[in-house]
């Protein structure tokens, strides 16, 4: 999933869904699952699969926030010292 093979194209990883979700996630600071994924759909063939190894890889990076009590993902951002 981040490193290409033969059968890749470079929108079809990981690291470029990620810069689609925070593209998305800085214009809006919040964002549900679905806009998202329709997000996703709409700028990557196959997005809707790239989507949860995504969101797993930015929350390890430490680049988003999960609100359960209205299930919305929130950017981090981190602020330069």
């Amino acid at each position: 999933m981040i490193r290409l093979n033969k059968h890749d194209t470079v929108r079809q990883n990981v690291v470029y869904a990620s810069f689609v979700v925070a593209s998305l996630l800085k214009r809006r600071r919040v964002a549900t699952y679905d806009e998202i994924r329709k997000k996703l759909s709409k700028e990557i063939d196959g997005g809707e699969f790239l989507m949860i190894d995504t969101l797993c890889f930015m929350y390890a990076l430490g680049m988003i926030r999960y609100h359960a009590e209205n299930d919305m993902l929130e950017i981090i951002r981190h602020e330069a010292k």
